[in-house]
């Protein structure tokens, strides 16, 4: 059998792989005809068994293949249809609907400024935020540390955990957060996350209805609101003096306010702090209006 595995990159078993799904959507391998042997298609291709096997397996999982006990391998009964060509379709023809959630959040990424297509010069200086020093990251010790856990791992640690994050560490945060920040709570008022934006997007989805009000500080964080915008909500922007968030010009209850994202500790952009009289403030406008407050410390820990 003639196969070329240069056309594809990657592994080797991935190349003989996409070789033979090629050829048999191509039509040079029928339905039901006969494939070689994986040693006699290794010999012929000059290279392992093993990675013949890997290939054959694939297609087998993938529906191409059939192979049965004692019995050889060879295509499925059925040969797969080969995707029309676009100008072969029907002029009619649409794509399937996305949900308005989709539709908004796909609306909200547009205007937010795409990715270069080429890679741009290292910089000298890099200023983005955001972005921790990993260089001063100690990976050794790192290592030799995720290597010892892993030894002494209980099966269980190798399951599914909790939705919520792994137990015994939302209980080491409960000591932290109430020895070093003063915060009363319980494990399972915690929720691990792998980012801000997870969190963000967990608390546009639990808080905010479409129509609701979302209020943010102005200038503000953007990653926001693209979550409070794709789940429907209205953005109700409070400007930014040398105190922070004015909470005097926080919207009234007509205005439907159901959450104010905030960043007291270090407003974000300009880094101002927030006075006591303002947070205070805030408090207690949040329940005059039944909104929630959803603080940032995004300096943190």
């Amino acid at each position: 059998m003639l196969l070329n595995l240069r056309e594809a990159g990657g592994p080797l078993h991935r190349r003989v792989y996409l070789a033979l799904k090629a050829k048999i959507r191509a039509g040079g391998l029928g339905p039901a005809a006969r494939v070689p042997s994986t040693r006699a298609l290794a010999r012929d291709l000059g290279v392992s068994r093993n990675t013949v096997m890997l290939a054959y397996e694939q297609l087998a999982a993938e529906g191409y293949l059939v192979s049965r006990h004692r019995a050889a391998t060879s295509v499925a009964g059925v040969a797969r249809p080969r995707a029309a060509p676009a100008s072969a379709r029907p002029a009619t023809e649409r794509p399937a609907r996305v949900s308005a959630y989709a539709r908004r959040l796909t609306a909200r990424l547009d205007l937010a400024p795409s990715a270069p297509s080429v890679p741009r010069p290292a910089l000298r200086y890099d200023f983005r935020y955001g972005r921790p020093a990993v260089d001063e990251f100690p990976r050794e010790i790192w290592r030799r540390l995720l290597g010892a856990h892993a030894r002494r791992a209980s099966s269980d640690a190798l399951g599914y955990g909790s939705p919520a994050g792994h137990g015994p560490l939302r209980e080491a945060l409960v000591e932290y957060l109430g020895r070093a920040r003063g915060v009363v709570s319980d494990p399972e008022r915690i929720v691990v996350v792998n980012g801000a934006q997870q969190a963000l997007d967990l608390v546009a989805r639990v808080l905010l209805d479409p129509g609701d009000g979302a209020v943010v500080e102005e200038p503000h964080y953007p990653g926001a609101t693209i979550p409070f915008e794709a789940v429907g909500a209205r953005l109700l922007r409070v400007p930014v003096d040398a105190d922070g968030l004015d909470p005097a010009r926080l919207p009234p209850a007509a205005a439907r306010p159901r959450l104010a994202y905030v960043t007291p500790c270090h407003q974000f952009p300009t880094g101002v702090i927030m006075p006591l009289e303002r947070r205070l403030a805030l408090l207690e406008w949040a329940p005059r209006v039944r909104a929630w407050v959803v603080e940032d410390d995004y300096v943190s820990e």
